[in-house]
């Protein structure tokens, strides 16, 4: 298994990978303790980061999912990490796509990209700062659809670069230690939110912007999106150990 989804995940903390499941070295495991908060669209769960038998990293992960249009679904997504045994570093090093990753259906391979500057083309965006970045594809019969993340003014180093890949396949993530790798203090929890917003139709500066204004301004997704149409060309995969006590993305 190599994604999981969307997932976020680092490759070394504290020299462990808690990305790859296969990959030569050494690995940590993201294993789900309980749940704080469990309703119908949204969740709130603790998720210990523990690499050789020891805690490095506690995150309190909130996610959010309010009623979606038909144009449109939104995942509202805030992590809490907090050092627990002594200080912690996430660094990417050679693997920069590090962060909130979202991997697609094998239908939007190939697709296009553009940023909140209104930079297109892969080589361009991938590693541009913005506020948020959008992939999109045409599908088969069902017209173009894609997925933007936006990332939050409040998150540290906002605006962030992005990283984005459409071959061999596609694959965006918002990326905070692509250049360098955050380090973190007990006592001294980082939050990093995050909103990941599945879309159907052409992705536009404007139409892009207004979701990101309307989020960060009206301090929820309800606003933007209601109705109860469920988007058909867009596939969300839980991952499949988050639900029996181990969410290690892969």
């Amino acid at each position: 298994m190599h994604h999981r989804g969307v997932m976020l995940a680092w490759s070394d903390v504290n020299g462990f990978d808690f990305w790859g499941e296969q990959n030569p070295g050494k690995h940590g495991r993201i294993v789900h303790r309980r749940f704080e908060e469990l309703r119908k669209a949204r969740l709130v769960s603790l998720e210990d980061w523990v690499a050789e038998g020891k805690t490095l990293l506690t995150e309190r992960r909130t996610i959010a999912v309010p009623i979606s249009s038909k144009d449109a679904v939104w995942l509202d997504w805030t992590s809490d990490l907090s050092a627990v045994s002594g200080p912690v570093q996430l660094s990417a090093a050679e693997h920069v796509y590090n962060g909130l990753g979202v991997r697609f259906a094998h239908e939007l391979d190939g697709g296009n990209v553009l940023n909140s500057k209104g930079t297109t083309g892969i080589e361009k965006t991938n590693g541009d700062d913005a506020d948020w970045c959008a992939y999109s594809a045409a599908v088969r019969n069902r017209g173009v659809a894609g997925t933007v993340i936006l990332n939050h003014p409040s998150n540290p180093r906002h605006p962030i670069p992005f990283f984005v890949m459409n071959k061999p396949f596609g694959y965006i993530s918002a990326a905070p230690t692509f250049r360098e790798p955050f380090r973190l203090e007990m006592g001294r929890p980082l939050r990093l939110r995050f909103a990941v917003v599945g879309f159907n139709g052409e992705p536009t500066v404007e139409r892009m912007n207004g979701m990101f204004r309307q989020w960060v301004h009206g301090g929820s997704s309800r606003g933007i999106i209601g109705g109860r149409r469920r988007l058909s060309a867009i596939r969300i995969r839980v991952p499949r150990g988050s639900w029996r006590g181990d969410s290690r993305a892969g």
